[in-house]
């Protein structure tokens, strides 16, 4: 009968109950939540960081290696697609595609994906460093993109983020650890002088470090007109702070931020 006092409840969440949230350089770890939806429309945005105390990304070497995982993981995952991507010091930015193939699901092959990239990524890095032992600080964190808004957000945050961090970059006006020397999607484009300025710029920077290794964009946000529906990008922007951002743009109607899905195609910036 004593026993009995103690236990008079039925089960179910407790108090205290479930993991604990870990402190890595002030930020929580990714919680083991269950993923949004996964459809073959919707980009993702894929952050990747880095234990603590190991040496910088943003040397040619560590560039080098990131390059070659890209170019692998394409090879090796079809219905897997990084289409651009930013080198910071201690994380990775990732814009993601992923497919419904023969095989997979959006869902296993993001999963198959992003586990080949981080084993190869892992290995790479210990070889070029001569080390051996962990090199991600935690699972990735991947968001779903699924209005104009929201990608367009994405790309000028993943794009730009190196001006976010205070990056130098010299008189250059793109990063060269980033995807956004092959962007042709801004807008000072469509000027001539400015074009001619970029082209030039690509052109030296294809010689410093090669090849474009990202994958071509598939989805009506990236590959199509979508994310121009929700404003335009220009080489000077500077990315807004916190993956917060879009949610609020998306729900508020900001003038920074306008959204454009209903427009007819012909009145979406070029």
């Amino acid at each position: 009968m004593e026993f009995t006092k103690f236990f008079t409840g039925h089960g179910g969440a407790r108090k205290g109950a479930g993991r604990k949230a870990v402190l890595v350089d002030g930020k929580t770890r990714v919680g083991h939540r269950r993923r949004g939806e996964l459809k073959e429309r919707n980009p993702l945005h894929v952050t990747m960081r880095l234990e603590k105390g190991l040496p910088t990304l943003r040397e040619w070497g560590e560039l080098d290696v990131v390059r070659d995982v890209l170019q692998g993981v394409a090879e090796r995952v079809e219905e897997f697609r990084v289409v651009h991507y930013c080198v910071l010091s201690n994380h990775l930015h990732l814009l993601v595609e992923v497919g419904d193939g023969e095989r997979r699901s959006c869902r296993e092959a993001l999963m198959s994906g992003m586990t080949s990239f981080a084993v190869r990524l892992a290995r790479g890095l210990n070889r070029l460093w001569g080390r051996t032992g962990r090199v991600l600080a935690d699972r990735y964190d991947a968001e779903v993109l699924d209005s104009p808004t929201r990608v367009r957000w994405a790309l000028r945050y993943v794009l730009k983020n190196a001006k976010k961090h205070g990056a130098r970059l010299g008189r250059s006006l793109l990063d060269l650890f980033s995807s956004e020397v092959w962007f042709d999607g801004f807008v000072e484009s469509l000027d001539p002088e400015m074009s001619r300025k970029l082209h030039l710029e690509r052109k030296a920077a294809e010689e410093q470090v090669g090849a474009n290794p990202c994958a071509a964009a598939r989805t009506w946000y990236l590959k199509g007109c979508g994310w121009k529906r929700a404003g335009k990008l220009s080489v000077f922007d500077s990315p807004a702070h916190g993956r917060g951002a879009a949610a609020r743009s998306a729900r508020s109607g900001s003038p920074g931020e306008p959204s454009r899905q209903g427009l007819p195609p012909e009145a979406v910036p070029v």
